[in-house]
């Protein structure tokens, strides 16, 4: 088995750049794990690291048990897909494909049997002799992933593969990649700051930000259950609403910023009182907002604000609500009417609702279904 086992793992550079700080994970094989982040905070040096194209400062990387520090890169048994394509030019598909077998010294039937395979398999089989700027953009990636298949390693690392392409190729390289994982049942690194990408193709999801993990579980985990405001603000689009607000223990409610009140259950008041919280934030997942009356209790409280914008994307509407100076957005078919002042009523289901720390930003250990309401 090909498990990846990253223990205390940091990487500078030079005496003030830190890629990488204090990182353990282990990545059971097989396994399809996307690392995802914004720009800069150590996805692809991970990826490096593992590759050999990188040594760590300090703490060690395994491979199936066996330490990767001490492996040379060649010898490591690992495929990377880059996201420039890193194609021959002067050679031909064929030719890109059964490069890597050749050096290997692998028998000319068997290299003509995988190439042939391989080229089916990605639906490039008919692009066999053209060479690389005869190719468009998706072509040149099937290329590439073909040329890291063939080899049959141990682990496959994909360094943002799909950033070149299109929309619509993205999706058709999503599902290409997905289905490909599931056929080999090969270890799966993938990179990407495109949280879209990350939760439709990973098994399992680190997030990371300034070289440390902010948390791992499966994409569905990690997005309803965010452990920090950093990964309910980055996984989803619209990103999760945050209000500010502070918690009051003597009559149990949050107070907004905007003056609007969240009415907690005990649990949660409890909860609450027994963290030491002041300072909270509250947040709300913009599909989660309907509009007022909708959940079917004419007693519902709501929030009140002036719709500002609606996007509308076919299948949806993203409809944009000022709530006195804080700005959130609510996901759906459903569409917010206004009054003739211009302003509209939104209302979340309590079991909807998280709670963060408001200075820390970790998320706190409320039960989410038994708050009960809001209240303006």
């Amino acid at each position: 088995m090909a498990d990846i086992q990253f223990t205390s793992v940091t990487k500078t550079y030079g005496t003030d750049v830190v890629a990488l700080e204090a990182f353990s994970l282990r990545i059971p094989s097989p396994t399809l794990v996307v690392l995802v982040g914004p720009s800069g905070c150590g996805k692809t040096t991970l990826l490096r690291l593992i590759a050999g194209l990188e040594r760590p400062t300090t703490g060690t990387i395994t491979l199936g048990g066996d330490r990767l520090d001490t492996v040379d890169p060649r010898r490591r048994d690992v495929a990377m897909v880059f996201q420039n394509y890193a194609l021959y030019p002067h050679m031909t598909v064929r030719e890109n494909l059964s490069f890597g077998l050749k050096i290997r010294k692998v028998p000319r039937d068997v290299v003509v049997k995988k190439v042939e395979e391989v080229a089916v398999s990605l639906e490039i089989n008919s692009l066999l002799d053209r060479r690389p700027a005869e190719l468009s953009g998706g072509q040149r990636q099937r290329v590439a992933l073909g040329r890291a298949i063939i080899r049959e390693p141990r682990v496959f690392l994909f360094d943002e593969p799909l950033s070149n392409l299109d929309a619509r190729l993205r999706d058709e390289m999503r599902y290409l990649i997905k289905k490909l994982y599931r056929k080999l049942e090969t270890t799966t690194i993938y990179v990407t700051h495109d949280q879209v990408e990350a939760m439709t193709i990973g098994e399992m999801l680190v997030v990371l930000k300034d070289g440390k993990i902010h948390q791992v579980g499966s994409p569905s985990e990690c997005y309803e259950k965010p452990n920090d405001v950093f990964v309910a603000s980055f996984l989803g689009s619209p990103p999760m609403n945050l209000l500010k607000g502070r918690f009051s223990g003597a009559d149990g409610v949050v107070v907004i910023d905007n003056g609007a009140h969240l009415t907690l259950s005990a649990v949660a008041r409890n909860s609450l009182e027994q963290n030491g919280i002041g300072e909270v934030i509250v947040g709300i997942r913009p599909e989660s907002l309907h509009p007022g009356g909708h959940l079917g209790r004419s007693d519902a409280p709501v929030l009140t604000g002036r719709v500002v914008l609606r996007e509308t994307l076919g299948h949806e509407v993203l409809t944009h609500v000022d709530l006195g100076g804080k700005e959130i957005v609510a996901r759906g078919n459903a569409r917010f009417e206004v009054d003739r002042d211009g302003m509209t009523f939104l209302e979340a289901p309590s079991d909807s609702l998280h709670f963060f720390g408001g200075r820390g930003g970790e998320r706190l250990g409320v039960q989410n279904a038994e708050n009960e309401a809001w209240s303006s």
